[in-house]
């Protein structure tokens, strides 16, 4: 369903380091990816690199980039759902091959029928969740979750160890729940 030997094609537009690292955050660089639906519908792709190890990736309509809330957005009610979730994976799949010492991560971010129905784990994380044991299998990847951030984080298996899961779970916890370090948005149900 979700095959990114079926996504579309898509374009680096901006790959910049954050100079210096945004103190306590340690966003170092960003990247900025477009790439275009079947209905010309252009959808932008965010890379945001955390201490030059973690990939969070994150996608939106390219109309909405102004916006403040374009993460919450409902992809699926765009005709080819699958195809622009599959170019997501395409490039995923293109950064692990290029940094295999990497982490990768994602953020279900909650949306309004989340939030009016009180959900802890939001639909869209429920959903990433099954794509990536798809389409980046457990026999490889390690996953860990923050599943109070709605967020996953995996990596080849060598590559993680006791330590690095206490210290990746400290770490992008920091880095998403600061203040302008990503976009975020805590349904207000759940803050404590």
């Amino acid at each position: 369903m979700f095959d990114p030997k079926q996504a579309y094609w898509y374009t680096l537009m901006q790959s910049k380091p954050v100079n210096p690292p945004t103190k306590n955050v340690q966003l170092t660089h960003t990247q900025l990816y477009k790439f275009t639906c079947a209905n010309k519908v252009v959808y932008h792709i965010v890379v945001e690199i955390y201490k030059d190890i973690y990939y969070f990736i994150k996608y939106y309509p390219s109309k909405m980039q102004h916006e403040p809330m374009k993460y919450k957005v409902r992809t699926n009610r765009q005709k080819d759902f699958s195809k622009i979730i599959g170019t997501c994976a395409k490039l995923t799949s293109d950064l692990i091959n290029k940094r295999p010492d990497a982490f990768f991560g994602f953020v279900g971010q909650w949306d309004e029928i989340d939030i009016d129905n009180k959900e802890e784990i939001s639909q869209r994380f429920t959903l990433y969740r099954k794509i990536s044991a798809n389409l980046f299998p457990k026999e490889k990847y390690t996953y860990v979750e923050v599943k109070h951030l709605n967020m996953m984080v995996f990596s080849y298996h060598e590559n993680v160890t006791d330590k690095v899961i206490k210290d990746l779970k400290k770490d992008v916890a920091t880095f998403l729940t600061m203040p302008g370090a990503t976009s975020l948005i805590m349904p207000t149900h759940l803050e404590t």
